[in-house]
Formats: structure tokens, C-alpha cells, sequence
């Protein structure tokens, strides 16, 4: 016991004997130490981080379960590949963020959909256990027009990059779509697409 209570302080004894980091004059500010400096120029940027929840609604109707349908489109090497799968989508991050868990096959999938209330444009994150996915984000270079939303950037597979750009679009509240189209030699060209359609609500468990 009296090891275990030399144990739990030791921890507290090293951080107090640390050297620690001090800024010397002239030295560059921290990035906390620039946040803190912003934050008192312009104590407005708290509210502005806040207005991301309300822009964030417009794809609240995007959380559920939903069924999948892939299509990778035929070229003149490859055919037509159609495969069906699930995804289940819900507003996370105190709602400020649209995270969606998505299976295909064995390709599984992870993505996030934001607003970023400080630059003000939309982006999302993909990864999945097939390559890299989009770990740098894809752009909307615009909002939400007419239930659609453009997005563009660069995903990786295996070591290979494809520069993209995603059409998200609304058809209903239980149904919209994705493509995704190549940027191949200064010509987009549509390789593949997602149909969703919302899935039906589960069965209540029978009573016992």
C-alpha cells in the first residue's frame, strides 16, 4: 500500500522537478496565445463558432439508416460494378458535425460533413479500410442550392490518388444521391455514384 501511495505522487514530484518551457521576450506567440489574443480583439468569434449548429440543420433530415446501392460505372477495361450495402448517419459533436458509418461490401467507410463557421464553406473528411480516403478534406466552394451540394479535393486507394469532385443530391427527405466524377486530363468524367434510399424502420420487439 505504501508503494502504491509513493507510486500515485510520483507523477506530481517529476512535473514539479521538470525544467519548465518559459517564452522569452521576442519569441513567436503559441497558437493559444494567438487564439487568446483573437478572442480579445473580437469576442464575437464564440458566437460565430455557434451559428455552425444552425447552418448544420439543413442536413439534419440525412440522419438514419439508409440503404445503399454503388454503382462503379464501365470503362473500356472494367465492367459496370453494382453492389448494395447500409449506412447510418447522425448529427454528432454537439451538432456541428454529420457522421456517417457506411458498408459496401467489405469496403467500410467513415466520413464527417461540417460547416466551418470561421472560413464559411463546407467540407468533409473521408476514411475507410481500404486506403486513405479524403484525410485532406473536399470543398464546397458553395452552399446548399436546390438540395445540392458540390464538393472537390483529392481521395487516395492503395496508393493512388484521383483528383474529384462529389455532386450530393437531394431528392427527398428518404432519398438522395452522390457521384463522384475524375478530373482526367482537364475533363471531369463520372466513375461512381450512391443511390440512398432511407431504410424502414425497424419492427418493435413482440411482448412477452
Amino acid at each position: 500500500m505504501r508503494a502504491a501511495r509513493v507510486l500515485g505522487v510520483l507523477p506530481v514530484v517529476l512535473l514539479l522537478a521538470a525544467p519548465v518551457a518559459r517564452a522569452q521576450a521576442g519569441d513567436p506567440p503559441t497558437l493559444f496565445e494567438r487564439l487568446q489574443a483573437r478572442r480579445e480583439k473580437n469576442p464575437a468569434l464564440e458566437q460565430k463558432l455557434l451559428s455552425a449548429v444552425e447552418v448544420m440543420k439543413k442536413v439534419a433530415w440525412m440522419e438514419g439508416r439508409w440503404e445503399v446501392s454503388e454503382k462503379v460505372y464501365k470503362t473500356g477495361l472494367t465492367p459496370e460494378q453494382v453492389a448494395k450495402g447500409t449506412r447510418e448517419s447522425r448529427l454528432d459533436l454537439d451538432g456541428r458535425s454529420l457522421v456517417s458509418r457506411q458498408t459496401v461490401g467489405n469496403l467500410k467507410t467513415v466520413d464527417a460533413l461540417m460547416y466551418d463557421a470561421y472560413q464559411g464553406y463546407w467540407f468533409r473528411q473521408i476514411m475507410t479500410n481500404g486506403g486513405r480516403g479524403a484525410l485532406q478534406p473536399l470543398v464546397a466552394t458553395s452552399s446548399w442550392e436546390g438540395g445540392g451540394l458540390i464538393l472537390s479535393g483529392t481521395i487516395w486507394a492503395f496508393g493512388e490518388s484521383a483528383d474529384v469532385r462529389v455532386r450530393i443530391q437531394k431528392e427527398s427527405d428518404d432519398a438522395y444521391y452522390e457521384v463522384f466524377e475524375e478530373r482526367l486530363a482537364g475533363a471531369l468524367r463520372p466513375i461512381m455514384e450512391f443511390r440512398y434510399t432511407r431504410a424502414p424502420a425497424a419492427a418493435p420487439a413482440p411482448k412477452k
